[in-house]
């Protein structure tokens, strides 16, 4: 488990209070593992959300994730 600390948290909230209001797609040189996950297709942010789009085993893109 992952614990984040109050400072690091308000740190976060500043940052996503920067982005926009609707989702802009991120490109996949920003991506944290710099592109490297092979299941990630796409990925959008906005200031409330993260979405990942993931292809599936049978090579669909068709499950999303957001957090």
């Amino acid at each position: 488990m992952t614990m984040t600390t109050r400072a690091h948290r308000r740190q976060l909230e500043r940052e996503n209070a920067k982005r926009p209001a609707v989702l802009t797609e991120v490109p996949r040189s920003q991506w944290p593992d710099g592109g490297r996950q092979p299941d990630r297709v796409r990925v959008w942010v906005s200031r409330d959300y993260l979405v990942n789009r993931l292809m599936v085993a049978c090579g669909t893109p068709l499950r999303s994730s957001s957090a």
